[in-house]
């Protein structure tokens, strides 16, 4: 079983690239998207540990309230390794309140 990653002190950079692909061109402002998205980002921290950090999401709207949104995300490196699959209902049209 690997030690628990807990470092007293870690900073991370990461750059990449990211691609969404609309399902449908929205027509009018506001417009709810319909979106597919792969990124891949790479990283270092302050020690010299490469992270490779490729991901997918979706966005899809259901009806005119809620959407629906998930993300699939790999972090891999010699020091930590994480994976994870996120999915959130949004509900839309709601005011934030003042």
């Amino acid at each position: 079983m690997p030690a628990y990653f807990s470092p007293s002190l870690f900073i991370r950079a990461d750059a990449g690239v990211e691609y969404t692909h609309l399902l449908l061109r929205p027509r009018y402002a506001g417009d709810r998207q319909r979106s597919l998205r792969v990124a891949f980002l790479e990283g270092t921290d302050n020690h010299g540990v490469r992270y490779h950090h490729p991901s997918l999401g979706a966005s899809l709207p259901f009806g005119r309230w809620f959407t629906m949104n998930a993300t699939a995300d790999w972090i891999r490196s010699a020091a930590y390794d994480e994976s994870s699959f996120t999915v959130d209902i949004r509900v839309n049209g709601l005011a934030a309140p003042r």
